[in-house]
């Protein structure tokens, strides 16, 4: 609630040696997450922050993109399921691929993102020269943003060693265009569920059309 997270940024303000920030599923909402990122630019130290499952407000959002700048040590972000829309996903791929940024694992699953997020965050990798891990799961990514990741991945220069776009309605043309992902990446691209059951679907009409007299 909001009197707990003024006393959370009431201690992040009296502490910069701070190097975890643990706060996920405390129901935070927009305004508390503002005061905790408004404090956050204090605590130089900082490593790690979670604030996954906070849903996250639009006051608290433009708080958090102009405090990640700021962290120039973080190296690990969680913010999922906080109902991130894709033009959230532009400004934090900006903070992301910023040349001091230090970030190596972020987190941004189940949330909004689609197509045009995916591509944002595609985009920023060449820049993004420390982040190895990037979980996009449950996103609303289709075969679009999946063929942006996979063309990004095999045309420009990244550190990714793990992606996960599981649970996302991307199809056959985005299946195939991560086939060509590199050997050394630790690739998660399993559809959500309703594409595989329409790719289910559509392989069994096929095998009865086989099986038809003509």
């Amino acid at each position: 609630d909001g009197a707990a997270s003024g006393r959370i940024a009431g201690a992040l303000w009296e502490s910069n040696s701070l190097e975890r920030l643990l706060l996920p599923a405390n129901s935070l909402g927009s305004a508390g997450c503002g005061m905790v990122f408004d404090a956050i630019c204090n605590v130089m130290g900082l490593r790690e922050i979670d604030l996954s499952r906070n849903v996250i407000g639009g006051d608290g959002r433009r708080s958090m993109f102009t405090s990640l700048a700021s962290c120039k040590g973080l190296e690990v972000l969680a913010l999922d399921n906080n109902n991130l829309s894709c033009k959230d996903v532009l400004q934090l791929a900006e903070a992301i691929s910023t040349v001091d940024s230090k970030l190596a694992r972020l987190c941004v699953a189940n949330n909004k993102i689609g197509d045009v997020g995916a591509a944002a965050i595609a985009r920023s990798l060449p820049r993004a020269l420390n982040l190895s891990s990037l979980d996009l799961t449950g996103n609303q990514i289709g075969d679009v943003g999946v063929c942006a990741f996979a063309e990004a991945l095999s045309s420009v220069p990244h550190h990714l060693s793990f992606l996960s776009l599981s649970q996302n309605p991307f199809g056959a043309e985005g299946t195939q265009a991560l086939s060509a992902a590199p050997a050394s990446l630790s690739l998660q691209a399993t559809p959500s569920p309703l594409e595989v059951s329409i790719c289910l679907a559509c392989l069994l009409c096929f095998l009865l059309c086989l099986h038809c007299p003509s």
